[in-house]
């Protein structure tokens, strides 16, 4: 087996016959020794210097400084402990195998390129550190894995919106609790960091992250009455792990001038999956989200200098007898068409209840409009509503949203109306099939009337006749499968 050492610095200068290829056969090694050598920078006498392409057939093995200056394709085994530094200044490209997975990796992976670009085929693993001095990981849809948990192990002291310093795709880096800052960016609004500080990472063991410039939402209306914008783009953050058990804060700093050159100042606030997740009412920016326990699309969004829609004083719901009743007021209106009162159980997914339309003459109003709608089907748990106001163009803005929580101990069951006179609802909601009962007593207790029914899943309504009933005072007790859900007063008039 041929087997070349490499102990001291051999430098191929930049003249043609040295500026050919190095091409490392099939069945010999190159071994690089030099541990004065590594330190994760670029150093004036590396172990090996090569001017020019590298195509390695065989195994390299590098425990010193290796600068490549050219692209570099390898073909068989590439083992590292040292600095792998890349130093030209035009694009250079890994051709081949850089991936653990097959028993290759980088171990200081250094980029000193004179903000030039390393663009990547395949996926590749760097086991200790990447620094990013100069220059641009370019992924082109593959995957940089650093397999090293230390919040340091990522170098990179550009601000965000810088042209350099950054992972243009997806970076995966291994996690523990801890304070990472993530430099990951695209072409059109190049570096925009993001830092997330663990308290606890639920089990996940790594997490990707990428930045893409697509993906503006539509306008925002929350209840301090100002217009907010989704700026375009977005970081997209997945961990592997699904226990359920994060908490960590996140920071996203935009930056660049290609984001319409608003300072972070003028960001009012951070999104997740739309919604805001730190107050955008308030005057100081507000580019960090606290108490997070789950992982989505995170997106920044403006104040916009553009005159309401529809202003919107408040709006606001409570928990009645059996139903939840909404309600809202506008000051101003201009070209609104309606108001789609929209319901979730997570609030996020949202989907339309009721439709609304305006009270404004041609849409357009200068006086205080009061609005109203009722969920006669509130849902055991957690109840969130917004309003999603459209424009007579057809260009909607989302409310503030608000959450009613429906326990089971006090809405279970219901009546409507009451006080009544020929008959009345009870309204009952089952967690399943059972047998219902609902007995109707005077004042004294005596019984006068008996209902036996099935109940199914969900809610259930059974009319409850009066007309044989006298006028007075009555008791309504509702069993399931014998056991009493709730006593009510019910009055007959």
């Amino acid at each position: 087996m041929k087997q070349i050492i490499m102990t001291t610095c051999i430098c191929l200068l930049a003249i043609p016959f040295f500026a050919q290829t190095l091409h490392i056969q099939s069945g010999a090694n190159l071994y690089i020794v030099d541990a004065a050598a590594i330190n994760g920078a670029t150093s004036a006498t590396p172990t090996l210097f090569v001017e020019g392409n590298v195509v390695n057939n065989g195994g390299i093995d590098n425990a010193g400084e290796i600068q490549f200056k050219g692209d570099v394709t390898n073909n068989g085994g590439y083992s590292s402990a040292g600095d792998d530094v890349f130093t030209g200044n035009t694009t250079q490209t890994l051709n081949g195998s850089f991936n653990n997975d097959l028993g290759n990796h980088f171990y200081n992976l250094v980029l000193d390129k004179s903000g030039t670009d390393l663009s990547l085929t395949g996926h590749i693993s760097v086991e200790e550190g990447i620094y990013l001095t100069d220059g641009v990981i370019l992924g082109n849809g593959n995957l940089t894995h650093l397999e090293n948990s230390a919040t340091t192990a990522l170098h990179s002291s550009a601000p965000s919106g810088s042209a350099n310093n950054y992972v243009n795709g997806s970076l995966r880096q291994d996690i523990a609790p801890g304070n990472y800052t993530f430099y990951t960016g695209d072409a059109t609004h190049n570096n925009q960091k993001v830092s997330v500080n663990f308290a606890n990472t639920g089990g996940a063991t790594y997490m990707d992250v990428s930045y893409n410039s697509a993906g503006a939402g539509p306008t925002v209306i929350t209840g301090c009455n100002s217009l907010y914008d989704k700026q375009t783009g977005s970081w997209t953050i997945t961990p592997n792990g699904v226990n359920g058990t994060y908490n960590y804060s996140i920071t996203v700093e935009p930056g660049g001038a290609n984001l319409a050159a608003i300072s972070p100042s003028l960001f009012a606030g951070v999104l997740k999956d739309g919604i805001f997740v730190t107050d955008p009412c308030a005057q100081a920016d507000n580019s960090t989200a606290s108490g997070l326990n789950s992982f989505s699309v995170f997106k920044k969004a403006s104040t916009i200098n553009a005159a309401l829609p529809v202003s919107l004083l408040y709006f606001t719901g409570k928990k009645m007898n059996g139903y939840n009743e909404l309600s809202w007021e506008t000051s101003s209106e201009q070209n609104n068409s309606y108001f789609n009162v929209q319901k979730s159980t997570d609030g996020v997914s949202f989907s339309n209840m009721t439709r609304v339309h305006t009270k404004a003459l041609n849409g357009n109003s200068a006086v205080p409009l009061l609005y109203g709608a009722n969920d006669v089907h509130p849902l055991l748990g957690d109840n969130y509503y917004r309003l999603a106001q459209v424009d007579i163009d057809g260009k909607i803005s989302y409310s503030n949203i608000i959450n009613l929580v429906l326990d089971s101990e006090s809405s279970t069951v219901s009546l409507s109306p009451n006080p009544a006179s020929s008959s009345t609802n009870v309204l009952v909601y089952s967690n399943g099939v059972a047998q219902g009962t609902i007995v109707l007593l005077d004042m004294s207790g005596r019984t006068v009337k008996v209902v036996k029914l099935n109940y199914s899943k969900g809610y259930n309504q059974v009319e409850l006749s009066l007309d044989e009933v006298a006028q007075g005072n009555y008791q309504v007790n509702v069993f399931s499968n014998d056991v009493l859900l709730k006593s009510l007063k019910l009055n007959k008039h």
